[in-house]
């Protein structure tokens, strides 16, 4: 701590010190007297008594007068010096404290401790300083916001709430922190009595290393703010993606590619591992990466640089594994060497179902494009009913464990409400669903964009693809498009209450179904886009996030029938319950990154995976330039200090000191 006392002008003290010497000298000099005859000897011990002390050379006798002259003179020197005392300077009465406990506070500084370590003392400085009157409260936030302690004067109540304060992993958003803010302010406002309308001044207090994300869009509308900028660390190498998927033609092997990327001002070089179920599969050299580029392309953070969205040359780097032959089920791994100030993106991890053939179920009238098309892929015979047949079969029939027992259900011009939880492909039709519909035809339709980064569309020519007639279609807004067309969606994904819809615009074949409608079917491309959706649908591909979540997202797990809640296992070796409604649980609480394992879904090797997966994140550079909107915001360091100045006191005490010397002195000579 601080000594909260300091001295403008410390060299005048040793120049007026000078006259202490002089001083204490008097009380040794010896008086010259004269002889004077006397009457009597009344006053002779005294007189004896008085040479004694003007002896030179004498020990110093005790003397109130000399203590007295001298603090006299020690007041007067220091006043001279110019002391101020250093008190926290007074802010509003009534203040917030945004505590940031997002991934980029877990970098390590170079103490050894984590800058939510740093943030949190910061915080405790604040409460220490806090003025009588004051009131805090504090809100952590990271991709979602929690208010960790409501306005209180209560220092000890405010310090054991800040210390609780836990890492997450996710990403750092201020608006969710700013809006909780105000119903507490103006139910604070309510408490005092005062008038709805009352604007209470609440200044907020960010505790963050500035590297918000949405500030550009924020707007300070009461109160003010300060930044209490938190980290020095720069330097770090961040794995930004991984893709795991089983070779297209191989699907016993397992191919994972990872991108990693130096997020730093120096240049560095790592090994990267690759572990399946915890094995050593193999370990790839990078080489050098070149430091990170650094502009204003990235977006802002708060007005401030950021990384670019166009890495500098040879700052990423993208590995490729070998192959590696898997079967079953397994957890992906990748490791990076090495330590760096985040260890959270020095790893990634992804899962792979166990390698099963695909049952499917088609529904049409007859379509031999489609029959010889899932005959020809590895996959289970395809099982082939009529509409009719379809929607009158038995539930046993279609159903198992609560789903369609079927893997993937094809429906050739034809829909259906009949949709029990599974997955669906939808050639000219559509699932009869409140939100999705059929809304006319459109002639010779043309494609003009498509995702080629889809799995669904891998090796696909999309751009070939013609249909003399197309459907219009009707879609909720989250409905995934991956082929657009020039009046609207010509391929759709939707994924909703456990179930996964694909869906055509166009069917096959004509209405009369005697000439084909579109020349896709006789193009190399359409077997490939049934194996790539079929094995999409089939949960047996794990690419670009399927089954890999960013911290903070939602999971949707299916329960397997009869069950209650399901028990998820974190990370952390924690665990927690997820209620069933409807046969889904819903689990949220996933701010750590690494794998979560659910017992009682339906699947019983159920696992996902939780990745950072943000170069933002990543990006560890303390934002020196920090605005919110277009408001520069000043950055402080937490203890905002001013200088009152002391002499004027001491210049009063002495003073008072010198009355009292003068009322002794005056005893004495009455004596």
């Amino acid at each position: 701590m601080n000594f909260p006392i300091s001295w403008l002008a410390p060299w005048s003290a040793m120049v007026a010190a000078a006259v202490f010497p002089p001083l204490v000298l008097l009380y040794f000099l010896k008086l010259r007297r004269r002889e004077v005859p006397i009457s009597s000897t009344l006053l002779w011990r005294r007189a004896v008594e008085d040479l004694q002390v003007n002896s030179p050379f004498q020990r110093l006798r005790n003397n109130l007068l000399l203590l007295l002259q001298l603090l006299i003179l020690l007041l007067l020197v220091l006043a001279i010096t110019e002391p101020v005392w250093k008190r926290a300077k007074a802010r509003e009465k009534l203040m917030i404290l945004l505590v940031d406990q997002s991934a980029s506070m877990r970098a390590v500084e170079s103490d050894g401790r984590t800058r939510l370590d740093h943030a949190k003392d910061a915080a405790r400085r604040i409460v220490d300083d806090m003025g009588r009157n004051d009131q805090i409260m504090v809100i952590a936030f990271a991709d979602r916001a929690r208010a960790v302690a409501s306005f209180t004067d209560d220092k000890a109540q405010l310090k054991r709430q800040i210390d609780a304060i836990e890492p997450t992993d996710g990403g750092t958003h201020l608006r969710d922190a700013m809006t909780l803010a105000e119903p507490y302010v103006a139910r604070f406002t309510e408490e005092l009595g005062l008038a709805a309308d009352t604007i209470v001044p609440a200044h907020m207090i960010l505790i963050s290393d500035g590297c918000v994300r949405d500030a550009d869009e924020l707007v300070l509308r009461r109160g003010s703010m300060e930044l209490v900028r938190i980290g020095e660390s720069d330097e770090n190498v961040a794995i930004v993606n991984m893709d795991v998927r089983r070779d297209y033609e191989r699907p016993e092997m397992i191919n994972v590619v990872v991108r990693m990327r130096n997020m730093g001002p120096k240049p560095a070089s790592r090994d990267v591992s690759l572990f399946i179920d915890d094995e050593l599969k193999d370990v790839v050299a990078t080489g050098e990466l070149a430091p990170n580029g650094v502009g204003d392309a990235g977006g802002a953070y708060g007005a401030a640089s950021a990384p670019s969205n166009i890495p500098a040359e040879g700052s990423e780097k993208v590995v490729a594994f070998e192959p590696v032959a898997h079967e079953a089920a397994g957890r992906i791994e990748v490791r990076l060497s090495g330590r760096d100030p985040l260890v959270v993106d020095d790893r990634a991890y992804g899962t792979v179902e166990a390698l099963r053939p695909v049952s499917t179920l088609l529904v049409t009238h007859g379509n031999y494009f489609l029959k010889t098309a899932l005959a020809a892929l590895p996959a289970l015979p395809p099982v082939i009913l009529s509409p009719e047949q379809y929607e009158q079969a038995k539930e046993e029939e279609l159903l198992a464990d609560g789903r369609m027992k079927y893997d993937v259900v094809v429906f050739d011009a034809h829909s259906t409400s009949r949709l029990p939880p599974g997955s669906y492909i939808f050639f000219g039709g559509v699932p009869k669903l409140d939100d999705a519909k059929i809304d006319g035809r459109i002639e010779n339709e043309v494609v003009v964009d498509w995702d080629d980064t889809h799995p669904i569309l891998r090796h696909v020519a999309v751009e070939i693809i013609h249909a003399v007639q197309s459907n219009r279609l009707r879609l909720p807004a989250q409905a995934e498009t991956l082929i657009e067309g020039l009046q609207g969606p010509v391929l759709s994904l939707l994924m909703r209450d456990r179930r996964q819809y694909l869906i055509c615009g166009f069917s096959l074949f004509d209405d009369e179904r005697t000439h084909l409608n579109t020349n896709w079917v006789l193009n190399e491309g359409f077997p490939a886009f049934m194996y790539n959706a079929l094995q999409f649908l089939a949960g047996n591909v794990t690419a670009g996030g399927n089954r890999s979540v960013r911290p903070g997202s939602a999971v949707a797990i299916p329960a397997r029938p009869g069950v209650a809640t399901v028990t998820i296992r974190r990370p952390d070796e924690r665990t927690d319950k997820a209620p069933v409604r409807d046969g889904i649980a819903y689990y949220a609480d996933t701010m750590r990154t690494g794998f979560y394992t659910a017992d009682g879904a339906a699947d019983r090797n159920a696992t996902f995976a939780v990745n950072l997966f943000d170069d933002r994140e990543s990006f560890i550079r303390p934002n020196e330039d920090f605005r919110v909107g277009a408001e520069r915001v000043a950055s402080t360091t937490g203890e905002q200090r001013v200088n009152r100045p002391l002499w004027p006191y001491l210049i009063l005490a002495a003073l008072a000191v010198l009355f009292v010397e003068w009322i002794v002195y005056n005893k004495r000579v009455l004596v």
